[in-house]
């Protein structure tokens, strides 16, 4: 229970910075929170194309090696 609390608490004082970052009293801040945005979406869209070629490519050759 104090874990939870503890997530909830450090949650929305990340939740604040971002918010003062979004209304610019920290411009370093709000420079740093655009960065990890888009390293974010890059990572996404990685992580998209990486499992649908193992989903298109991977699981045809396992299936033939333990057929065989």
């Amino acid at each position: 229970m104090d874990k939870s609390l503890a997530d909830a608490v450090q949650q929305e004082i990340a939740t604040w910075s971002v918010q003062d970052a979004a209304r610019g009293r920290y411009p370093a801040l709000r420079t740093i929170v655009g960065a990890l945005h888009v390293l974010s979406v890059v990572v996404f869209i990685v992580g998209l194309v990486g499992v649908g070629g193992i989903i298109v490519f991977g699981f045809h050759s396992p299936r033939q090696t333990l057929v065989d």
